[in-house]
Formats: C-alpha cells, sequence, structure tokens
C-alpha cells in the first residue's frame, strides 16, 4: 500500500474515533433500538409464521371434518331431495315454492279405520314461515311449512302441502257455523298464470278416534260466490311437544288440474312435474281463535322463508373459518354445473379477485389455497371447501401494530432524547471550546432560554462565563497599563541604548580604521576587520537592515556540508539547542559557501525549531545529494503551520512566537534567506504529516557564471 492511502486511511481512523467518542451515547442508543426493534420484528414474523403454520395445519383438518359432517348430514330421502332440488336449498332463505320428491312420499289420504299417519316429508323439504307482523303465538317454535310434486305423474297430478302450526287452543270450524270463525290457513297459489285462493278449515265432526281432524277447503269464485272445494282435502292432527306445548299438523293434497294447459289435461301430461312447476309460488296467511276470545289473530307470512338443512346454514363453520364453498354437480365424472356459496364479504375474493380482503378484523391474503373436496353419497354431489391460504387474524396484526407502534415510540423517544439532551450537551461543548480557542467577546451558550436542566445548566455556565469575561477585562485593561508603561519604559531604554550605541560607534571607528591602516587587503585579518567597519554604519542607525544585508561581502570557499552538518548537531547543545540529531551521508558532500554566512543561517533555523517543537522531540538535520545540487533539511515535531501564513515566515518582521529574551523579532529566518540567496540557494518550508515541520535549503554544488 502507497504511503498516500495508508496516510488517508490513518486520517479516517482518526476521524471515526473522534466521531465515535463524541457521539457514543447517541451510538449506543441507537444501537439497542435498533437491536431491540431487530428482536421484535423477527419475534413477530416468527409468531406470524408459527401462527399461520399452525393454523393451516388445523384449518386442514377441520375442513375434512366440518365437510365429512356436511356430507353426512343428510339421509337418502334428504340427499335425493338436495340432488333434485339444489339450487334453491343452497341458500339461507328460499320462497314458498313447491319441491320434487320421491314417489314414497305420495300421500293417500288415510281412511277412518286406518291407525296410521303419512309420511312426513324430508326435513330440508321444509321451510321455516317468517311472520310480516308481530305474533302474539309462542315463539318456541317457528311455524313451518313444505310443498312439493312427486316424482311419478302416474299416481295423480297433485301439489302437496304439509304445514306444521304451533296451537295450543286449536279452534275447529263447527257444522253449520256460518261466519266461518275457527283456526283457518289461507293459501293463494301461482301457477302457469293462473290464480287461486283457498281458506282451509279443521272441521270438528271430522275428528276420530286417532285424534285426526277432517280438512274443509273453501273457495272464493270470480262471482264472488264462495263455495266448498273438494280438490283440496287431507287430515289435520295435533302432539304435545316436549315442553308441554302443542303442535298442530295438516297434510293435504291439491289437484293442479285446472293450472295445466287444457290440451295437456285432455292428451295427458308429458313432463312432470308440469312445465313451470319451479316457478310456482305459494302466498300464506294464517287466522288463529283462542277460546276465550272471539276475534282472530291474523298472521300473514312473508314470501320467503328459512330453508332447513340449507348448504349455506350447515357450512357456517366453513365460512367462520373464511372460507368459501362450492357445489359441483357431475355427470358421468363430468363436471356440469359449478355453485359456489360465499358470504358477501367474499364476493370480490375469488381467483381474478381480490390479493388482499379485510373480514370482520382479520386480514385474508389469497396466497396458495387450501382446497379439500368430499363426495355426496349416493349422489352426483360433491362438496369443495376453498380457503384463501394466509389468515393474519385480529389479535395477530394487532400484535404487530401495537409492536409497530413500541417501535415508533422508542424511535420518537430516541429522537427527542437526542433533541433535548444529546445535541444540546454536544452543542454546548462546541461553543464551550470555541469560546475556549477564540475567546468571543460577547458569546455566549446557547440554550440559556429552555426551561429544562440543559437551560439551567447554560445559565449556570453563562453567569461563569460572564464573571470570567469581567475579570479577563480587568486584568486586561491592567495589562494595558502595565504595557504602556513597559513601552514607555523600553522607549525610553532603546533611545539611551542608540545614544550609547552611536557614541560606541564613534569611538570603536576611530581604532578599526587605525587596525585596518595596519593590516593590508588580502590578509586574514583584514577581512574581519572590513565586516566591523561595514557594519558600524547599521549599528549607528545610519543603514537599514537591508542595506546591511546586502552590503555584506561574502567569502565564498568549497566546504564539506556533510562534515560542517555534523559538527553544528554536535555543537548545538552548546548553545542551548539540545537534541539535534544529524541523518545523511558522512562526508564528500560539497558545496561552495560563506561559512561563517551559513552559520548564522544555520543557528535562526535551528532556534526557530527549538522555539516550536514538542517537549522532549529531537531535531533532525538531513544532508543528501539531488538532481538540483545539495538538499539540508531540518526537520521538528510539533504543530503544523497555518498555510494560511506558511510563505508569510519568511518576511521581515514576521513572527508568530512571543518576544522574548531576544528571540521572536521575525529577522531570524528573513537574514537566513537573504544569506542563501546571496549564495544562490533557497529555503522553504513545509508540513508533513504526523505533525512534522520541516526546513529545505538548496544549494548549487558550483556557482553558476
Amino acid at each position: 500500500m502507497s504511503s498516500d492511502k495508508l496516510t488517508g486511511l490513518r486520517r479516517f481512523s482518526r476521524r471515526i474515533n473522534v466521531w465515535v467518542h463524541t457521539y457514543r451515547l447517541t451510538i449506543l442508543t441507537g444501537f439497542a433500538l435498533l437491536v431491540l426493534m431487530a428482536l421484535s420484528f423477527w419475534g413477530l414474523v416468527a409468531f406470524i409464521d408459527f401462527s399461520a403454520t399452525k393454523a393451516r395445519t388445523v384449518q386442514s383438518e377441520l375442513f375434512e371434518r366440518d365437510l365429512r359432517d356436511l356430507a353426512n348430514h343428510f339421509d337418502t330421502d334428504e340427499r335425493f331431495v338436495l340432488e333434485r332440488n339444489l339450487e334453491p336449498l343452497l341458500s339461507l332463505t328460499r320462497p314458498l315454492g313447491p319441491l320434487v320428491l320421491p314417489r314414497q312420499y305420495y300421500m293417500a289420504l288415510p281412511s277412518s279405520r286406518s291407525r296410521t299417519l303419512p309420511r312426513q316429508p324430508p326435513r330440508n323439504c321444509f321451510v321455516d314461515l317468517a311472520p310480516t307482523a308481530p305474533s302474539q303465538l309462542s315463539p318456541q317454535e317457528p311455524d313451518r311449512f313444505c310443498s312439493y310434486f312427486v316424482e311419478n305423474q302416474s299416481l295423480g297430478e297433485f301439489v302437496f302441502l304439509n304445514f306444521e302450526l304451533s296451537d295450543d287452543s286449536i279452534v275447529p270450524l263447527k257444522s253449520g257455523d256460518i261466519s266461518l270463525a275457527a283456526d283457518s290457513l289461507e293459501i293463494e297459489l301461482r301457477l302457469n298464470g293462473v290464480v287461486s285462493k283457498w281458506r282451509i278449515f279443521i272441521q270438528s265432526a271430522g275428528q276420530d278416534s286417532a285424534g285426526r281432524y277432517e280438512i274443509t277447503a273453501f273457495r272464493k269464485r270470480d262471482n264472488g260466490v264462495v263455495e266448498r272445494d273438494r280438490r283440496l282435502e287431507g287430515w289435520a292432527f295435533s302432539r304435545l311437544q316436549g315442553g308441554g306445548t302443542q303442535k298442530l299438523y295438516m297434510l293435504a293434497r291439491l289437484d293442479i288440474k285446472e293450472f295445466l294447459p287444457r290440451s295437456t289435461a285432455v292428451e295427458g301430461e308429458t313432463t312432470w312435474p308440469p312445465i313451470g312447476w319451479d316457478k310456482a309460488q305459494f302466498t300464506i296467511s294464517r287466522q288463529d281463535y283462542s277460546s276465550s276470545n272471539r276475534h282472530p289473530l291474523l298472521i300473514p307470512y312473508a314470501s320467503e322463508g328459512t330453508s332447513n338443512l340449507s348448504i349455506t346454514a350447515l357450512a357456517s363453520p366453513i365460512f367462520a373459518a373464511r372460507a368459501s364453498l362450492e357445489v359441483t354437480v357431475s355427470e358421468r365424472g363430468i363436471v356440469r354445473t359449478r355453485y359456489q356459496i360465499r358470504p358477501s364479504e367474499f364476493a370480490d375474493f375469488s381467483e381474478n379477485g381480490a390479493y388482499i380482503k379485510y373480514v370482520e378484523g382479520d386480514i385474508l391474503i389469497r396466497s396458495n389455497p387450501l382446497i379439500r373436496a368430499q363426495p355426496i353419497a349416493d349422489t352426483s354431489l360433491e362438496l369443495l371447501v376453498k380457503h384463501p391460504g394466509f389468515v393474519v387474524e385480529r389479535g395477530v396484526w394487532r400484535v404487530f401494530i401495537w409492536l409497530l407502534a413500541l417501535a415508533i415510540g422508542a424511535i420518537i423517544a430516541v429522537i427527542f432524547f437526542w433533541r433535548r439532551l444529546l445535541r444540546p450537551i454536544y452543542v454546548l461543548s462546541r461553543h464551550a471550546r470555541n469560546l475556549a480557542l477564540r475567546g468571543t467577546s460577547g458569546e455566549l451558550l446557547p440554550y440559556e432560554d429552555n426551561k429544562d436542566e440543559i437551560g439551567i445548566l447554560s445559565k449556570a455556565f453563562n453567569e461563569l462565563i460572564g464573571r470570567v469575561r469581567e475579570h479577563v477585562q480587568r486584568e486586561v485593561r491592567e495589562s494595558a497599563q502595565r504595557e504602556a508603561e513597559e513601552a514607555a519604559r523600553r522607549e525610553a531604554t532603546i533611545r539611551n541604548r542608540e545614544e550609547n550605541l552611536n557614541i560606541i560607534g564613534h569611538e570603536i571607528r576611530s581604532p578599526l580604521q587605525a587596525l585596518v591602516s595596519l593590516h593590508g587587503p588580502g590578509t586574514e585579518s583584514r577581512r574581519y576587520l572590513d565586516r566591523m567597519l561595514s557594519a558600524l554604519p547599521h549599528l549607528q542607525q545610519g543603514m537599514a537592515a537591508e542595506d546591511a544585508i546586502s552590503s555584506r561581502k561574502l567569502y565564498l570557499e568549497t566546504i564539506d556540508m556533510a562534515t560542517l552538518m555534523q559538527e553544528i548537531a554536535a555543537n548545538a547543545e552548546l548553545v542551548n539547542i539540545p537534541d539535534v540529531v544529524y541523518e545523511g551521508e558522512d562526508h564528500g558532500v560539497e558545496c561552495i559557501i560563506d561559512a561563517e554566512a551559513f552559520e548564522d543561517v544555520i543557528d535562526n533555523i535551528l532556534r526557530n525549531a527549538d522555539r516550536h517543537r514538542a517537549s522532549n522531540t529531537p531535531i533532525t538535520i538531513t544532508v543528501r545529494r539531488i538532481d538540483e545540487g545539495v538538499s539540508i533539511r531540518v526537520t521538528n515535531t510539533g504543530s503544523h503551520i497555518p498555510s494560511e501564513i506558511i510563505d508569510k515566515i519568511f518576511d521581515y518582521g514576521f513572527s508568530t512566537a512571543p518576544k522574548k529574551n531576544g528571540d521572536g523579532n521575525g529577522v531570524g529566518l528573513w537574514v537566513a534567506r537573504r544569506y542563501l540567496a546571496k549564495m544562490r540557494g533557497s529555503i522553504s518550508a513545509m508540513n508533513i504529516p504526523d505533525s512534522e515541520v520541516s526546513f529545505e535549503i538548496l544549494l548549487p554544488e558550483h556557482l553558476e557564471s
């Protein structure tokens, strides 16, 4: 890995480390929340999966049991009735119309000597009559009605009527009672466009030893004449029930030749039951008398009644399990007709309908439907249960909503915790750090107006900051006063020093000139005397610093830089610059320089590095050859030089260090650059990663011509 990438990774690692330490509480809270949410949702998913799997297994077993119970609920005759009259027996209610029954239900009127009663129709032939007006009769059991054709016409063209009526006080029609004040049934039949109406009574004179009553029917003609009609005849008998109530059974048959077309009545019916039989409609009402009240109670019944043993009623456990039922009619193994039975809320939840459905608190999802089939013995009918496949029950999705609300509440709590506590703490610490670094006047910590603990803390810190500022301002005023006094004293001292220097300069000039005259040009001593004499004008303030440096003559010579820098590093501790380490070549790195001026350059750079290096860290001097000549680097560990001033540190008078003991006056680096320029060299500063600063001197190996 390259050094740049390694450096970038280190910086990124440091940033992450700082960020983690800054937001530690937030990270821990968020992590705890994520773990809590993950565990909650994992538990919920596992719960739903377990619940759905268990429910699917249980439902499969229940559907098989319910289908068996439903198919076995019918006896042989009831299965016949179901197969021949399937469509009206599917729904909960059906019109008061006839069905088709086997021939054994042909009712022959019993003789007076017979002790037997006619055979009762199958249970699913009956409908429960529904009164359309309030009734005062006992509501323990509803009145029931069954009408039917037998499948064999040769026995007679009759429609049979069967009533079961609750009546604790039977009032039969007495002989000679022209007021007809007795219990009666009013029946109207509509068939093939013909409408006829009868009123049926029980005759008291017709009661036999078996407790049977003969039925008498009266019919009102179109001309208004009421006459007895022998085409409707039958018997009635009463029975006590288990609860002490009495039930009246009425069995009658009606000759329907008048309802058949004339040609059919003459030539004989070729189709039986007659054409249009399934459109036949009865209208029934009842007049009930009591022995103590001669005013009848009129009970009209609705045109529809509740079917006994209807498929929809028997399949209620299947519908309760959110499934639908299909009844198929097959012929020679081929399905001829299908009847779909489903509650109204399932209307758009078929194979091509909605994918998700909300039904009475449960959520139904059509996925991998569960299908179970059961044939009905001795018939061509088959029952088929179809379950959507996945049901999220009310309790499950409520738990899900509760957990979701809990998770959202936890998120809101964390956000509130972050906004009201963690973030204010971070903002307060950042403002406090900025105040410590910049000391901005007039700036205070935020959140002082909050009516909580953060506001109390911020207000307390702001009061402390105010007191500190008052103390600092007082110290600043006192310090400014002291500095003004010190500046006045320093100015006076400088004036005295300048006067003394002028005097010293005048006193030195004459002896130096005498010495110059004694030492001829070209001698070693004459060179130093000339340097001292040329420095006198600057000493006497007769020449600027730029002129003083420029006027200095350099004496260039070939010097081994490796040997020179090793000596400087070894002797640096003698001038109070400890821990100076030399690295580089041992010898043979030659340059043409002025040794004394170069020593001044190195001295200024070393003192600058010593002033800014970190405690107990060395200063490293490195000498090496490069293509451009010789590179001398002085490197220290410490704070980086800000990028905005790195090019200004070599300007005259620019310094970032406090002036103490003559250091930090902004002259040393400027002098170093000027001297190196006179030697055709250069100096630059650079920041190095890992908190290092390096000054590099570049010198040519030979002077350019």
